[in-house]
């Protein structure tokens, strides 16, 4: 069955819980950030804008204005570089 977290307004289609079932994950770093959709750990977000509009209200309670958003994800954007290849 598809659990639906009533903290966060999206549904954890892919049943994925963390480690250990334990709603622990690896947040991954924000180097290229901008190149990486979708995201969240459960990849129910397409558009970073959204991602960043989603992340101020429900784990910092706040509801930011557009220009607000405009410029987190300008910073974002920033933080573009070369992708590395590591050898696996």
């Amino acid at each position: 069955p598809r659990i639906i977290n009533t903290e966060f307004p999206f549904e954890n289609g892919s049943d994925f819980y963390g480690k250990e079932s334990r709603h622990l994950f690896r947040v991954p770093m924000l180097r290229n950030v901008t190149k990486t959709s979708p995201y969240f750990h459960n990849g129910s977000v397409a558009k970073l804008r959204e991602a960043v509009e989603i992340m101020a209200k429900y784990q910092l309670g706040r509801d930011l204005l557009p220009q607000q958003i405009d410029e987190i994800v300008a910073f974002l954007g920033s933080l573009e570089g070369d992708l590395v290849e590591y050898d696996k």
